[in-house]
């Protein structure tokens, strides 16, 4: 028997009209950053939300035949194959946010982080905003942070870029929030 029948995945497969699209890529897995500044190497449990390949419900777009996919907060999602299809890079971009030089954008709304790279399809910027907290004290023994991919996704160039404030090296970004320090990028 293999081990992936033990385990309940993450996210169940999407299936569209009789393809199955698997969502294994998006399990949670942890990093480990090192950090001069608490002095520790730092363990970062990392998890995604749905909305790393769905989009916004629209009823007048939805396609029949296609499922309605509920979000964490009970809202109505569709599966969105260009999300999807950026989704598969989704481990290595944070992968890469252990690299000494990665930066983080804070949002306009100051609540949750962003990371911009250019991607060659579609064309443009690939953001990734996900919120960073320190673990819950039952779970230390674990992970020292709690990091949530809370959304994914590609410039529309339809819509108004998303509005970042200033940046900060994420590696200051973890031991910032590990101490308990503020982490604004706002002077």
């Amino acid at each position: 028997m293999q081990g992936s029948s033990l385990h309940k995945p993450y996210f169940e497969p999407v299936v569209i009209l009789g393809q199955t699209y698997c969502l294994a890529h998006l399990n949670p897995f942890q990093l480990t950053i090192p950090s001069q500044r608490v002095r520790r190497d730092l363990r970062i449990h990392v998890r995604f939300t749905n909305h790393a390949f769905t989009a916004g419900y629209d009823a007048a777009t939805h396609s029949p035949g296609h499922p309605i996919i509920q979000d964490h907060g009970g809202r109505p999602r569709s599966f969105c194959e260009v999300r999807y299809a950026l989704s598969h890079t989704l481990p290595g971009v944070l992968a890469g946010f252990t690299h000494p030089a990665t930066k983080v954008h804070q949002t306009a709304a100051q609540r949750n982080w962003a990371h911009v790279t250019q991607i060659e399809t579609p064309k443009g910027p690939y953001y990734v905003f996900f919120e960073l907290r320190r673990a819950p004290r039952e779970d230390r023994h674990l992970q020292d942070l709690n990091l949530v991919v809370e959304s994914a996704y590609p410039q529309d160039p339809g819509m108004q870029a998303p509005q970042l404030s200033g940046r900060m090296g994420f590696g200051l970004l973890c031991s910032k929030v590990f101490a308990g320090e503020p982490a604004s990028t706002r002077r």
